[in-house]
């Protein structure tokens, strides 16, 4: 389900287009289909615990209207005295990107990552 390389670093540029973030989510549902006919009935959901844990971030803040520095946390063991960069990060993702939090797709192309689909 490899819709490109890698996704956007967030602070700079959005994490992929509406169109790569369509085909991705597309992509996911067809493959799902596919297992629910091939007799699979349990799905889960699981991460890398690599990387993710600032467009999580950005998703989160986006979506609640929360403030960065109310949902950025250390993720997988970051140091403390980084965690301020980090809410900077999401921050700077976010009004860079300008995700629309009434429009999922939007906030998954411009804030999310490849790896929240796959």
């Amino acid at each position: 389900m490899r819709v490109a390389r890698g996704s956007g670093n967030i602070a700079s540029a959005p994490a992929m287009s509406r169109r790569q973030a369509e085909k991705l989510l597309l992509d996911v549902i067809c493959y799902t289909q596919e297992l629910a006919k091939n007799g699979v009935t349990l799905f889960g959901v699981g991460e890398l615990g690599m990387a993710n844990t600032t467009p999580a971030a950005a998703i989160v803040s986006t979506i609640t209207g929360r403030d960065p520095e109310e949902v950025v946390g250390i993720g997988a063991n970051l140091p403390t005295d980084k965690l301020a960069n980090k809410i900077d990060v999401v921050r700077r993702a976010i009004t860079l990107n300008q995700p629309n939090p009434q429009d999922g797709v939007d906030v998954l192309a411009k804030v999310g990552g490849f790896d929240w689909s796959e």
